[in-house]
Order: C-alpha cells, then sequence, then structure tokens
C-alpha cells in the first residue's frame, strides 16, 4: 500500500510541471533581492511578482510592522499548471507559518504565488509572515483582518520621500457574524465555504479600530492586540476595552460605520507612515543563481503534504498542521 502510494504521489507531481514533466527539478534558479528569496523554474516570468513583494514589503516594513523585519522571505513561484494541480482553484496563493517536515527551504516558512501576483495580494501574503514573526500566538481572524485590510495599501514614492498609505476602504461584501469569526476553527472556517466572508468581517474589525471616531481607537487597537495574543478570549478582551458593550452593539457599530465609509470618500491616503531610506523597495536587477535539485524536490514533497490543498483557506497556521494527514 505504501508503494503504491508513493507512486501516486510521484505521478502527480511529474503532472504538476510542465517544463520536463521527466526531470521536474532541473532548471530552477534563486532570485534574491533585499527582502525576498524567490524560487522559480521560469526565466522572466517572476519579475512582476517579486517587484510586487518588493513594494509590500517596504510599505508594510513601514507602517503597521515598523519595528520588525523578517527579511529574506522566502517565496515559491509557481505557474498557474502547476499552481492548480497541488492547491485547486479556490485560492491565488498561501501563506505557510511552516511546513510539514524537514528541510533546506522554507524553514521560517513560505508564501507560495502564482502568475499576476500584484501589490494587493503580494501585501496580504506578507502581513500573515509579518504577524506569525511578531506574535505567533495571534488568532486566525486576527491573521485575516490584518492581512486583507492591507490589501488597499500603497508605496507612493517622490520629490525625495516615500511613504505608505493605508485606510483605503476596500470592496464591500457579505460578512460572517462576529460570534462565528472568535469561535470558528481553521478546520470550520475552510469547511465553511464562506472564507471571503469571514476575510471581511475581519477586516471590517480592524479597520473600525484604526479609522473609526478620526483615529481615537486606535489605542484601544493596541489594548485588543496584546490581550487576543497572550491568550485571552476576544469577547472578553472587547468587554475589557469597552466596559458596557455587548458583541452584538459592537458589530452593529462596525456595520454602521462601515456604510458611513462607503458613502463618504476617505482623504488620498487616510494613514500616511514615512518610508526610511533602509526599508526602501529594493528595484534593483535580482541575484539570480542555481537551485539545488534535491533541495526544489524535497520541497515540494512536503508541499504535498500539507492538509486541504483543494481547500479556501490561504493561510496556514502552525495548528493546522496537526490535522489528519498533515504528519
Amino acid at each position: 500500500m505504501r508503494g503504491v502510494r508513493r507512486l501516486f504521489v510521484a505521478a502527480l507531481l511529474l503532472v504538476g510541471c510542465t517544463h520536463a514533466p521527466w526531470n521536474p527539478y532541473s532548471g530552477w534558479k534563486v532570485a534574491r533581492t533585499k527582502h525576498i528569496t524567490l524560487y522559480t523554474d521560469t526565466k522572466y516570468l517572476y519579475t512582476t511578482t517579486l517587484e510586487s513583494l518588493e513594494i509590500a514589503y517596504a510599505a508594510l516594513g513601514a507602517s503597521l510592522f515598523s519595528k520588525r523585519t523578517i527579511a529574506p522571505v522566502e517565496v515559491l513561484f509557481l505557474e498557474w499548471d502547476q499552481f492548480l494541480p497541488t492547491f485547486g482553484h479556490y485560492r491565488n496563493g498561501l501563506s505557510l507559518a511552516r511546513l510539514p517536515g524537514q528541510g533546506v527551504l522554507g524553514r521560517r516558512g513560505l508564501i507560495i504565488v502564482g502568475e499576476e501576483t500584484h501589490v494587493p495580494l503580494a501585501a496580504h501574503r506578507l502581513a500573515h509572515m509579518f504577524l506569525q514573526s511578531m506574535a505567533p500566538t495571534a488568532p486566525l481572524w486576527l491573521h485575516e483582518g490584518y492581512a486583507t485590510y492591507v490589501q488597499t495599501i500603497e508605496y507612493r514614492a517622490g520629490k525625495g520621500m516615500q511613504e505608505a498609505c493605508l485606510g483605503k476602504i476596500g470592496g464591500g461584501d457579505p460578512t460572517v457574524s462576529l460570534e462565528q469569526l472568535f469561535t470558528w476553527t481553521w478546520g470550520q472556517a475552510d469547511e465553511s465555504k464562506k472564507y471571503e466572508w469571514y476575510r471581511f468581517a475581519a477586516r471590517n474589525l480592524v479597520d473600525y479600530f484604526l479609522t473609526a471616531e478620526e483615529g481615537k481607537l486606535r489605542p484601544k487597537f493596541q489594548d485588543l492586540l496584546v490581550g487576543v495574543t497572550s491568550g485571552k478570549d476576544a469577547k472578553t478582551v472587547l468587554a475589557e476595552i469597552f466596559p458596557g458593550t455587548t458583541v452584538e452593539d459592537l458589530e452593529k457599530k462596525i456595520s454602521e460605520y462601515r456604510r458611513e465609509s462607503e458613502v463618504r470618500p476617505r482623504p488620498i491616503c487616510p494613514i500616511s507612515f514615512p518610508i526610511a531610506a533602509d526599508r526602501a523597495a529594493d528595484f534593483g536587477k535580482p541575484r539570480v543563481e542555481p537551485l539545488a535539485k534535491q533541495d526544489i524536490e524535497q520541497l515540494m514533497f512536503r508541499l504535498w503534504l500539507l492538509p486541504r490543498r483543494a481547500g479556501y483557506m490561504d493561510f496556514y497556521p502552525p495548528s493546522a498542521l496537526t490535522l489528519k494527514g498533515s504528519r
């Protein structure tokens, strides 16, 4: 039985690569910039994605994560005909806090991206990695709220200065309740098939704290972060921050603020953060060198051990790897 399984996995790995099915791990290389280490078997297709990741890193590093550096971030770039057989068609990339098994690559987690990964998606992927590094115990809803909120981040440069802009409203979509947001596990969120609703509920909560009441709630958001990353239940922390306000009351306030934001345009740059020269994006020519065949082969095998590879969730916290099939 084990032999049959190994043959099946090997066959799938071969199907997932269109360049040279008889030798799927030849021709891989690593492209390095200041903040990103990217693995690819394409010649030039990855260059736009690499630039987007650099821009997103600089903007995030100057704003919400100004006291945290996580470079170099390891990224696996796959063409769609490679990505789809491995991870399905419900998502366009993944952020992995850690990988199953052991290997040379991806020791501090891994981002997986496909073609046409522009700045919004790059920011989403990187936000998970920044937050995981800064607060390893951050709950799932905080991860998704942060990552979805920063998808509207902008990198502005000109007249000798650079800045990151946050606070744009983003698209409006259905949401789950705060009760569901705070209680669903990773597996439940994936099984619900309401992953987008889950993300947008979390994003609206983050947006409310950071932009409502002309920014006066931002200190309270820090209290929320400290509370939930220390292991406290979100509803308990919110009751401490807003005495006498129920979760239902807060949910109503967030919904009302969301509707108000949709009819009252925000400034071009609602929240501005200057980008220091040492945090600027690296637009130089990447350093490219061959990647050892055995290293990428081992990495791809470890990815096949991930649970729910055809699911919806695009962030894998360490807890997700305790699910059946991840070891």
